[in-house]
């Protein structure tokens, strides 16, 4: 795993060494986490004295691997829950061409229309606006979208998966032009 941070205008901006609390994420990654997957996570294992930063970012990472397809359908889309709410996901199914026993999922998750998201509310009473917000839907806070590229290989014993690689543009429409954000991870 390798964590590097980057701050302005993406592909411009050049990616550095992460500051201080990035180092302590990668200090998360001499652990080993065991989970038991089937629909949903059933199970997850990590060491006893692990620390709090390191339990929720393996959650974090966990959390972009849901995925629920069932065997007999190539295209879907569903409402399905995250860390958002409530989104409309998209799946796509299709086999390696290579090695039949490889198949890959493409996760698409539209974030402009999800239902019951989860905030935080901290000092609202006392905000005054004295300019209205400049966004077509006030209400909507997060606004974007994340794809996700699975690969699967699939054998006697189960499915393992292989790789995984995400990437998600979050924008803040209350934060103007430069309130967006842009994470890939692999």
């Amino acid at each position: 795993m390798r964590v590097q941070h980057a701050a302005g205008f993406h592909p411009r901006s050049t990616l550095s060494e992460p500051r201080r609390e990035y180092k302590q994420i990668l200090e998360c990654q001499k652990s080993k986490v065991l989970f038991n997957y089937s629909g949903k996570y059933t199970s997850i294992r990590l060491p006893k004295n692990e620390a709090t930063l390191c339990r929720n970012f393996f959650k974090g990472l966990l959390n972009l691997l849901i995925v629920t397809p069932p065997r007999n359908h190539r295209e879907y889309e569903v409402l399905e829950d995250g860390l958002e709410g409530e989104c409309n996901t998209r799946y796509v199914l299709y086999e390696e061409k290579k090695n039949s026993n490889i198949y890959l999922f493409n996760k698409f998750r539209d974030l402009n229309n999800c239902k019951q998201k989860i905030m935080l509310t901290v000092g609202i009473p006392y905000l005054q606006l004295f300019q209205q917000p400049n966004c077509f839907q006030r209400e909507k806070f997060v606004q974007g979208a994340s794809a996700l590229l699975i690969k699967v290989k699939r054998d006697s014993k189960g499915d393992l998966i292989t790789e995984v690689k995400s990437e998600q543009v979050l924008d803040f429409p209350l934060g103007g032009v430069d309130a967006t954000g842009y994470m890939k991870a692999e």
